[in-house]
């Protein structure tokens, strides 16, 4: 075999190793991984929200609050929830005092002294439940990502009540569902390395582990609440709550 002809072969037999090596690497089914964690983040539960508004003299109303009620599914740790309904009325408390309301707490409804019901403007009685559902996979092809995610799903209502009566006088709830928290991402990157074959290469990227995405959840969804009660107890709306309780106990 003369020389030039000897160096044809051998090229092709190299182009054809190249080309059997890149489907070797792609075709298996096994794309090249590479993993990188970002779980260095402290996240700690915090169930406190900032209470504006200078301190108003006392305005001889009695507010009565009832532990809150609040169902969980068994991802969220049962002292994480305690934390969070001790936190709700230590926190609705303040809000109320700060306005010049008089506060007192009892377990259920049923635990009120009679002298207490008479006494009270209103009582402000908290039940809902959540939930935190976990590797949930949302993907995106725009993009050739997807994310592993935990969400959060529930409700919570906050009902005012006319004491004597436990006549309903004003109702509100809030929406705690579809708060997220990113477990792992991961993106599929194809390139093309010179070969006949383009080569997948798969990046997950863990963000946090599940305990931490309870906290970050818990965290969002605490403040949303304290939020919307907030807005619930300004001046003009508890006046009217007043308005309201004072001519149900006139009926009576």
């Amino acid at each position: 075999m003369k020389k030039g002809s000897l160096a044809v072969v051998l090229g092709s037999l190299l182009v054809s190793g190249a080309f059997y090596t890149a489907l070797a690497e792609e075709t298996p089914g096994t794309p090249m991984k590479h993993q990188h964690n970002n779980t260095g983040e402290l996240v700690e539960l915090h169930f406190h929200y900032p209470i504006k508004g200078k301190q108003e003299p006392k305005n001889n109303h009695l507010v009565v609050l009832i532990e809150p009620k609040i169902e969980i599914n068994k991802v969220i740790p049962e002292s994480y929830q305690k934390e969070f309904e001790k936190s709700l009325v230590l926190q609705l408390s303040n809000v109320l005092e700060r306005k010049g309301y008089s506060v007192s707490s009892f377990k259920d409804v049923s635990e009120i002294p009679q002298d207490i019901k008479e006494k009270a403007l209103l009582v402000l009685r908290m039940d809902g439940n959540m939930a935190i559902l976990e590797d949930i996979v949302e993907e995106n092809d725009a993009t050739n990502e997807e994310k592993v995610i935990d969400m959060s799903s529930g409700y919570l209502n906050l009902n005012f009540v006319e004491p004597s009566s436990e006549d309903i006088v004003h109702s509100f709830g809030v929406d705690i569902s579809k708060i997220e928290a990113v477990i792992e991402r991961v993106v599929l990157d194809r390139t093309n390395s010179g070969g006949f074959v383009p080569k997948t290469f798969v990046h997950k990227i863990k963000e946090t582990d599940h305990d931490r995405a309870i906290k970050k959840i818990m965290n969002q969804a605490y403040h949303k609440v304290m939020v919307q009660v907030s807005r619930e107890l300004s001046k003009k709306h508890m006046d009217h709550y007043e308005k309201v309780a004072s001519e149900m106990k006139k009926r009576k």
